[in-house]
């Protein structure tokens, strides 16, 4: 079982009746998904790293929600490395329909070729 969870876990606990790290410990959850949206990677490390450490601490999964419609692709490749490092178990982009289209964060439309070349290039991702 797998959710979708507000990343900041007070927040998502006391405002939004979301006790994931409950739900981790208690094997409720086999996959959390913080929707770690923040344009700030240091509040993305600081969410995704509570995630992980919950989840990992009970033989869990952690995927990192990234907030790619919010913000360029260099910030996205920079809070890739930075789930890597926390050793998340995945990441996921949201949302996909913004990586396709060409606007002010993707002028030239090959958003998913910069994230593919800066994160996943066999030169980039890690061995």
């Amino acid at each position: 079982m797998s959710a979708a969870v507000f990343a900041n876990d007070e927040n998502a606990y006391t405002r939004r009746f979301q006790d994931w790290r409950r739900w981790l410990k208690m094997g409720i959850l086999d996959v959390a998904c913080p929707m770690a949206y923040s344009t700030d990677t240091e509040v993305f490390r600081k969410q995704i790293e509570i995630a992980s450490s919950t989840a990992h601490m009970n033989r869990r999964q952690v995927w990192s929600g990234i907030g790619a419609y919010r913000i360029p692709a260099d910030s996205t490749i920079e809070k890739i490395k930075v789930a890597r490092l926390l050793g998340t178990d995945g990441i996921i982009l949201f949302s996909y329909d913004f990586t396709t289209i060409t606007g002010p964060l993707n002028p030239q439309g090959d958003y998913l070729e910069q994230i593919r070349r800066g994160a996943f290039d066999s030169q980039t991702a890690p061995k």
